[in-house]
């Protein structure tokens, strides 16, 4: 039971990271080319990243020609 709360949690930390980094960097590039942030957009675009992620997750395999 407490290996399954440490898992979760562990989980969720890492999805906390990678979403502050995203929308971090996207912070970073509409501050740079002076034009406004959402945070709605910053997350949409993280979510993309991470459905993009998951579709074409390599698993290690044999790379095909």
């Amino acid at each position: 039971m407490i290996d399954l709360l440490i898992a979760v949690l562990g989980l969720i930390v890492e999805i906390v990271i990678s979403w502050a980094v995203i929308v971090g960097i996207i912070k970073l590039i509409t501050m740079c080319l002076s034009i406004g942030f959402s945070l709605p957009v910053a997350t949409g675009i993280w979510l993309i990243l991470c459905l993009l992620r998951w579709v074409f997750h390599n698993s290690g395999g044999a790379a095909h020609d």
